[in-house]
């Protein structure tokens, strides 16, 4: 928010000084000598408060976005901090020269001063109607609306009636409820027409925190919480789809199967605890052939023997042959319940 702030506060400062140094030009420009323009130029430096001079372009390094805003014939301000003041500069039309003034602060004297630079600009028309198609195309240079309008529909308070009778500039300040506007300073000037007056404004005040901007903050923190966060989960996520995937083979009997270990984190700790559970049971499985196989060998030496014997009973005659077998018969079966008790 603060770097959004400092490009709108910096578009601000130029949009503002854009049409009181148009103004300052324009007097400039209307003076016929080289010392009646100093002269001018002399007593507008009293009247705003500031010292306006006219330097040569090639004196001041303007860097390639500051001579766009030339050619589009806006101002140029440098704003310095410390200590705080703004320099400003605007092309003259010869193309050759800028104008400039160091501006510390914003004060009533420079809001009065463009009145009178305003006033002084339409004193070279005559007509009310050229009066009106000289300001309309002087707001193209401004930030705000310039307008004649009749005294009576401006609704000022009895002090502001009597200060305009006097050919005071009335400042007043408008301050809104609207969501869709700011506050802002509407001045009146007094013309030479009667029952008329220059309305200039309302100003917009820069304000720091307008809606639009705070919900765009809400949006792009939101949006960035939210892709840090899927940044932090989709590498899980995709870790843990690779240990479905282990566990589906294990479930179908692929012992070979092993889960790809990614990183430090628990779920390749648990991948790596996987793959080890996957090999011990593969081990267990293995012990299990090998001792399955063990047995059957151990038992089937005992069987075929007793098999042998039983083939001997049935084909001798002897008597004394048919105890020899029955005898081995027994120590086979011995045998036999020797290796179960094992």
């Amino acid at each position: 928010m603060d770097t959004i702030n400092k490009e709108r506060v910096q578009s601000y400062r130029e949009n503002m000084a854009t049409g009181a140094f148009h103004l300052v030009s324009e007097g400039i420009a209307h003076q016929e000598s080289e010392e009646q323009r100093e002269y001018w130029l002399s007593d507008a430096s009293s009247l705003f408060g500031s010292e306006f001079k006219v330097l040569p372009i090639d004196e001041v390094d303007f860097n390639a976005s500051e001579l766009r805003r030339f050619e589009n014939g806006n101002t140029v301000v440098r704003y310095t901090e410390q200590p705080v003041y703004a320099d400003v500069y605007y092309r003259l039309p010869d193309n050759q020269s800028v104008l400039t003034a160091r501006i510390s602060q914003v004060t009533e004297q420079q809001v009065r001063a463009i009145a009178v630079f305003l006033l002084d600009d339409l004193s070279y028309y005559v007509t009310l109607s050229d009066k009106r198609a000289r300001l309309a195309e002087l707001e193209k240079k401004f930030f705000f609306p310039l307008e004649f309008k009749a005294v009576n529909t401006l609704d000022l308070d009895t002090d502001q009636l009597a200060r305009l009778r006097r050919d005071e500039v009335v400042i007043s300040l408008q301050d809104t409820n609207s969501s869709k506007s700011n506050s802002a300073i509407r001045v009146v000037v007094p013309s030479e027409i009667n029952d008329m007056a220059i309305l200039i404004g309302p100003v917009p005040l820069f304000n720091w925190f307008p809606l639009n901007l705070i919900i765009s903050m809400i949006l792009i923190s939101m949006f960035l919480i939210s892709l840090g966060v899927y940044a932090l989960i989709f590498p899980l996520e995709r870790k843990l789809q690779l240990i479905q995937v282990g566990v589906n083979e294990v479930s179908k009997g692929n012992l070979e199967s092993q889960v790809q270990v990614i990183g430090q984190d628990e779920i390749a700790r648990l991948a790596a605890t996987f793959n080890a559970m996957t090999s011990h049971i593969k081990r267990l499985i293995e012990s299990q052939r090998e001792l399955t196989r063990a047995v059957s060998h151990e038992l089937r030496t005992p069987v075929a023997r007793i098999r042998f014997a039983v083939d001997m009973l049935a084909d001798t005659d002897d008597e004394d042959s048919r105890f020899m077998q029955r005898d081995f018969i027994d120590e086979d079966i011995e045998a036999l319940n020797g290796l179960m008790r094992f």
